[in-house]
């Protein structure tokens, strides 16, 4: 579309009721499944659509509840990564503490000797 070239022309070949092969025009049994297969054809187009129908009517909600969900996962994951982050500082900050601490007694302990 961008380069304009000229859109493909629709085939239509998937909607086509061949008749019977020319050997088995007379055949009734031929005509049957040639009317079996028409059937399964239309019964096909009018479940599609039905199936366009549903999606006009509900498709639009149904789309924004998946959002609304999916944002609400979302903003859950934050605030977890946000909570952990926060524990990570804070342990941070106690493994500090404590490795300060013990440089702190070991200086000490040798200042004492």
């Amino acid at each position: 579309m961008q380069q304009r070239l000229p859109m493909d022309v629709l085939s239509m070949r998937r909607y086509e009721l061949p008749p019977p092969p020319s050997g088995k025009l007379m055949d009734i049994s031929a005509w049957s499944e040639c009317v079996k297969n028409s059937e399964a054809q239309l019964e096909h187009q009018a479940v599609r659509i039905e199936n366009l129908d549903l999606m006009l009517e509900y498709g639009c909600e149904s789309w924004r509840k998946l959002l609304d969900n999916l944002i609400s996962q979302v903003n859950m994951a934050q605030k977890k990564l946000q909570a952990m982050r926060f524990v990570c500082y804070l342990l941070s900050i106690y493994f500090s503490l404590e490795l300060s601490l013990k440089f702190d007694w070991l200086a000490w302990i040798h200042q004492n000797e």
